[in-house]
Order: C-alpha cells, then sequence, then structure tokens
C-alpha cells in the first residue's frame, strides 16, 4: 500500500515540470557602419526626334461679331495657314559620379516573452552622410528647319474641282527633296525629317492663284537650327538625413 502512494506522487511532480510557464526577458543593442564608394561612368547617346504639322483653313464672311450692322463694309476674306517644323535632338553623355555615402545605424529592442508568446519593442535609426559629386561633359546638339505659308484672298478659287477657301499651295523645298501642299491629305514624316532634319535651305511656292481675286497676299516665312551646347558643370552632393524607426509586436 505504501509503494502505490510514492508511485502516484511522482507522476504528479513529473506533470508538472512539463507544463510550467517559461519567463525570459532581453535587451538587444545593436550598431552598424558602412561607407559606399561610389566611382560610376556614364556615357552614351540620347536622341529625339519631333515633328509638327499644324494647317488653319477658315472664311470670314458676313458681319463680323462686335461690328454691328452699321459697320461696312463687310470683310469677306478666305484665309489658309500651314506650319511644318522638324526638331532633331542628339546628347552625348559623359559624365563622372565620384564620392562617399556613410550609413550609421544603431538599434535598440527589449522582448518580453511568456511561453510561446513574446512582446517586441524597439527603435532603428539610420543616418546616413552624403558627399559625392557628379561631374559632366554633356554636348547637346539640336538640328532641324520650319516652314509657314499663310494665305489671304477675298474670294473663293476653284482648287481640285471645287471651290476652296483662300489660295491653296504647294511648298516645295530644299529642291524638291520634299514637296508639302496645304491641301495634301497626308504628309511623309520620315521623309520631312531626312530633308528638313539638318535645315531648310530654300522653298518655292507653287500653284498660286494671284489673279482669281482682287486681293491676295502670300506670305512664306522658313529658316534652319543649328545648335550645339557643351555641359561643363559640376553637381556637388553633401548632406545628412536620419531615419527614425519605433516598432512594437507581439507574437
Amino acid at each position: 500500500m505504501k509503494k502505490q502512494i510514492l508511485l502516484s506522487i511522482t507522476l504528479s511532480l513529473a506533470a508538472l515540470s512539463v507544463n510550467a510557464v517559461e519567463l525570459s526577458h532581453s535587451i538587444t543593442r545593436t550598431n552598424d557602419f558602412a561607407v559606399r564608394t561610389l566611382n560610376s561612368k556614364t556615357v552614351g547617346d540620347v536622341t529625339s526626334t519631333e515633328v509638327t504639322l499644324t494647317r488653319d483653313r477658315a472664311k470670314y464672311s458676313g458681319v463680323q461679331p462686335g461690328c454691328g450692322s452699321n459697320c461696312g463694309p463687310n470683310v469677306d476674306n478666305y484665309v489658309v495657314g500651314q506650319t511644318l517644323d522638324v526638331r532633331l535632338e542628339n546628347t552625348k553623355l559623359d559624365q563622372l559620379t565620384a564620392g562617399t555615402i556613410t550609413t550609421v545605424g544603431a538599434a535598440c529592442e527589449t522582448s518580453v516573452s511568456v511561453g510561446d508568446l513574446a512582446a517586441t519593442q524597439g527603435v532603428r535609426t539610420s543616418t546616413s552622410n552624403n558627399d559625392y559629386s557628379t561631374t559632366a561633359n554633356n554636348v547637346t546638339k539640336v538640328t532641324g528647319g520650319s516652314v509657314k505659308i499663310e494665305t489671304n484672298t477675298n474670294q473663293a478659287y476653284l482648287g481640285n474641282g471645287s471651290s476652296k477657301p483662300g489660295n491653296d499651295v504647294q511648298l516645295s523645298i530644299n529642291g524638291g527633296a520634299l514637296v508639302v501642299g496645304t491641301e495634301d491629305d497626308s504628309v511623309d514624316f520620315m521623309k520631312a525629317v531626312a530633308v528638313m532634319g539638318q535645315g531648310v535651305t530654300s522653298v518655292d511656292v507653287l500653284g498660286q492663284d494671284l489673279n482669281a481675286a482682287d486681293e491676295n497676299g502670300i506670305k512664306l516665312t522658313y529658316g534652319s537650327t543649328n545648335l550645339q551646347t557643351t555641359d561643363k558643370s559640376v553637381t556637388k552632393n553633401t548632406g545628412t538625413s536620419t531615419t527614425t524607426t519605433v516598432y512594437s509586436k507581439l507574437n
């Protein structure tokens, strides 16, 4: 009978030991330091092509707004305007970035756990010190050309088998290498780039009708662009930035 009682007590103590709750408390501090050395060079070409075509056609007749019925004679005119612009830009990049970025970090974390549950709180701080510069030796070249035609007449005229407002014309650019009309349904932009990309040297106006109306006006404007810009700038980047993160979690 006594042996049975002792055995029972021993089993109960063993069971109590397996289910015991474990408590712990820890504090962790860390510090880190890193230096990043910059020494990078960028070389290459950046190109862009821009072609713009605008066209306006309008008829002004009768009493104009704000003029009143007593304003006479009325202005009855037909106007046509068209502009074709080509712009090419090329930048040859040659720039060097050199210097350092220093990062200093610190963290403190406190954790209290009971069994499998842990409550953690902490603070992380990171400070970055920048000290680097970018030295440029970039060359940008811009070329292109522009042609603008404006016409104004006080009568309609017969064009392409029907009455058209204004005085439509054909523009022969750079000796006929490109012909663009104010009545064309489409314009070959790639051909315009090839012909006008290095400038406009000559423009002939074809098909103008200066006898169909009492008033006829034509204005032609054309020009070229040939620019080169060299960038030899030095950009210095210095400063300090600090980031602080406060966190709390239970897992």
